[in-house]
């Protein structure tokens, strides 16, 4: 009878053989030492970076693969800056090629970087902790050929990096965060660094779906929900969705020339609303620090376009927002822009300055044929009989993005207009007529309706001053000055002439058997002829809110010559 196979002195032999290797395999790295060749790479890394370079272990491997292991790879800040790291690396995997190693030429198969962290800064004097210095080389001494060379690096792979900025203030000795950019996963190929073109030869696929960008000024991350950005021939292009909270966007990216890296990106929101995006708003205490300015690159870093369906500003909204954006190192500049609000348009630009904290915009616009009632009405149900006509404006105004509510530091100046509309609530024209009839002046009784009404106006402490308005109708001419508040208030002061022919209406002198009455016609018709009289002025106040104005007459009417 034959012997099973397996029991062959053969194969135990063989067996035993085959494990040996295997233990001296897996034992090897501890065997051999290579903590003379880490020492090596700290040296070189430190004379290269000009910093002090730590790094953990190195070891080499053999199983499953050639593969060369390091953990725990650090680079000191330099000094004027906290102690602490530059940039860490958790774990660097490198597997090698064996057969071009006979050969002195380094192929890397693949490498495998996890839990990188970079912390940027930059102090007070404008220095940063990245700018490594640059190594001089001996001219008399030329450099030595290597003796190893690295021909191909086949795929890289970079796994919950971590990239942050900040500014130190070296006498608070703190450190204020500027961004912060979270769950970067990035897998590179082809990378042929002996060729002199390897930038258009190298692919790469990042993904996004596990990426979030913190600031300051926001209590919550953004997060991109999903997106990827690939990575082929020198250019990259994607897309994405992205969320703040409960807004959310879509948008692409494209770079064209990743030698010159300048993205090109649209963005789309089906509704952006303002309050929402206060409420997620850091105090300014959470903010950036002391009020000094930060040092921005002025260089351009994308550019492309921003579409907002509905806009809310409560209780306002607008339809169709659509802005022409640049963003730069050290700002943000939409021009122009456009958008839709209560049956008008609005266009103009905005600028954001990075550089300051407090995230300062200013805008400038110039908005026409807005339907007063429609707005009227969206402030409150109750005003929307106060005001009617056609409104335009042109002005600048600024306010901080940076702090919790914009609209509390809301500034700005310009111009304004309401043209052919009434005053449904507020009987200007009637309650003056009561006084005018005096004077022989007749002036129709109802709503005040008027052709124009307009002037100046400057936005300080949460209200619209104006310095001069001016009212324009048929039989009234009023001029008056004072302020409009965002909570609705009122309070104005003014004069208003009244204009109209001497007598009643045929009506009214049916109806009249008042002999007073008819001796004030006799009295005033006389002293109208007498003296030329052609209209009255009557100085008033409006106080109350727009939902109740109340008007009020503050001395005895004034012949007009």
């Amino acid at each position: 009878m034959a012997s099973v196979w397996y029991r062959s002195r053969k194969f135990r032999f063989a067996a035993v053989l085959v494990g040996l290797l295997l233990v001296i395999l897996l034992a090897l790295p501890y065997l051999v030492s290579l903590d003379r060749y880490r020492l090596m790479a700290v040296e070189q890394l430190q004379e290269a970076t000009g910093r002090e370079v730590e790094i953990d272990t190195l070891r080499l491997h053999f199983l499953p693969s050639l593969h060369i292991s390091v953990g725990g790879v650090r680079v000191k800040n330099p000094e004027g800056f906290p102690e602490g790291d530059t940039a860490s690396v958790g774990s660097i995997e490198v597997g090698l090629a064996f057969w071009p190693l006979l050969r002195r030429e380094v192929e890397i198969r693949s490498v495998e970087v996890n839990s990188v962290e970079a912390n940027l800064l930059v102090n007070e004097r404008g220095q940063t902790n990245y700018d490594f210095p640059r190594q001089q080389q001996a001219k008399e001494e030329p450099q030595e050929a290597s003796p190893v060379s690295l021909t191909q690096v086949g795929a890289v792979t970079l796994s919950d990096v971590r990239v942050s900025s900040g500014s130190f203030w070296s006498r608070q000795q703190q450190v204020y965060p500027n961004w912060a950019v979270s769950g970067i996963n990035l897998d590179l190929r082809n990378l042929a660094l002996s060729d002199p073109k390897w930038l258009s030869k190298m692919e790469a696929d990042l993904d996004l779906s596990t990426i979030e960008i913190s600031v300051p000024a926001l209590t919550q991350p953004v997060r991109f929900t999903r997106g990827k950005v690939e990575v082929r021939e020198n250019a990259a292009e994607g897309e994405f969705a992205l969320a703040l909270g409960s807004l959310t966007a879509e948008g692409t990216t494209k770079v064209a020339d990743l030698g010159k890296p300048v993205a090109d990106f649209t963005l789309a929101m089906q509704e952006l609303n303002v309050a929402v995006l206060s409420q997620l708003a850091a105090t300014e205490s959470k903010s950036s620090g002391p009020r000094s300015r930060r040092r921005g690159s002025r260089k351009l870093l994308a550019r492309g376009t921003v579409t907002v369906a509905r806009v809310l500003v409560p209780p306002y909204s607008a339809q169709n927002v659509r802005g022409q954006v640049r963003l730069y190192g050290d700002r943000l500049v939409v021009n122009p822009f456009t958008l839709g609000v209560y049956g008008g348009r609005t266009r103009g630009d905005l600028f954001v300055n990075l550089n300051n904290p407090s995230v300062p915009a200013r805008v400038n616009l110039k908005a026409e044929g807005v339907d007063v009632a429609r707005a009227m009405a969206a402030a409150s149900p109750t005003a929307k009989d106060t005001i009617t006509g056609t409104f335009e404006t042109e002005g600048r105004l600024a306010f901080p993005l940076g702090r919790g509510d914009p609209l509390a530091g809301l500034s700005g100046q310009g111009t304004f207009a309401v043209r052919n509309g009434t005053f449904p609530g507020l009987n200007i024209e009637g309650t003056l007529a009561k006084l005018g009839k005096l004077m022989a002046v007749q002036v129709p009784q109802g709503d005040t309706r008027f052709s124009y009404f307009g002037g100046d106006f400057r936005i300080a402490d949460q209200r619209l001053h104006s310095q001069r308005l001016d009212l324009h109708s048929e039989s009234l001419e009023a001029r008056l000055r004072g302020s409009f508040g965002f909570d609705q208030s009122l309070d104005y002061r003014g004069s208003g002439e009244l204009k109209g022919g001497g007598g009643q209406q045929p009506e009214e002198k049916k109806k009249s058997r008042n002999p007073l009455g008819a001796l004030g016609r006799v009295l005033g018709g006389a002293v109208q002829q007498t003296i030329k009289i052609t209209g009255s002025r009557i100085p008033f106040i409006i106080r109350g809110t727009m939902q109740e104005p109340k008007f009020i007459v503050t001395g005895p009417p004034i012949p007009i010559r």
